[in-house]
């Protein structure tokens, strides 16, 4: 069947698009005896399409559940393994910090050893005062800065030396000594009687103690 031709009739026009007309009709017919003869097919073919959209949704349902399962299990591991990380750390050890000096180094006492060591940059050795307790890790390096410790032995204040920096003090047995002073105790006025709290393992007085 040839397509319409311009230099046609109205005429021949017209009975061209009869023809066409009347062809595609009987195609349709000839669609809907093909579907009406087969119409469990049909049926058929729409149960799968539902099925499949249902199974799709249970599909996309459960894999929501797993994502949020493996997200859920993956931020347990990270904390476990955080937590692993930390009870592998060697343990810190503590000291007592005696002056800072340049180049991030400090000098401490610590296991019963006067010790120069690195300052971590995290750790102010500008801030830190004489007596006070800092934390080293294993490689011996300051991590850490901590207060001044609050028990030691009880003595009393004979006389602040020339210096103002060290004092002369009684422990038990009038035994005499000459501590430092740490910088708390040097602000407070202090008087001949006082009662101090030293760390004789430093020899650091960092603390006035009232009387009662």
């Amino acid at each position: 069947m040839t397509g319409p031709v311009h230099d046609r009739s109205p005429f021949e026009e017209r009975d061209y698009l009869v023809a066409q007309i009347t062809a595609l009709s009987g195609e349709l017919e000839r669609m809907k005896e093909r579907v009406s003869a087969h119409p469990h097919d049909v049926a058929m073919l729409e149960r799968r399409l539902s099925d499949a959209r249902a199974e799709a949704r249970t599909t996309a349902s459960n894999n929501e559940r797993l994502a949020a399962t493996l997200r859920e299990a993956r931020d347990q591991i990270v904390s476990l393994k955080t937590e692993v990380d930390r009870l592998a750390q060697p343990p810190a050890s503590f000291g007592v910090f005696l002056a800072g000096h340049e180049e991030n180094t400090a000098d401490i006492y610590t296991s019963g050893r006067k010790m120069r060591v690195s300052v971590s940059p995290e750790v102010d050795v500008q801030a830190l005062e004489p007596g006070r307790e800092v934390m080293v890790n294993e490689a011996m390096n300051v991590v850490a800065a901590l207060d001044f410790d609050e028990v030691g032995e009880v003595v009393v204040l004979k006389e602040v030396l020339d210096d103002g920096y060290r004092a002369l003090v009684v422990g038990h047995g009038d035994e005499e000594s000459v501590v430092r002073l740490g910088q708390k105790v040097r602000d407070e006025h202090l008087r001949s009687g006082d009662s101090l709290l030293i760390d004789r393992r430093v020899h650091f007085a960092y603390e006035r103690v009232p009387k009662m």
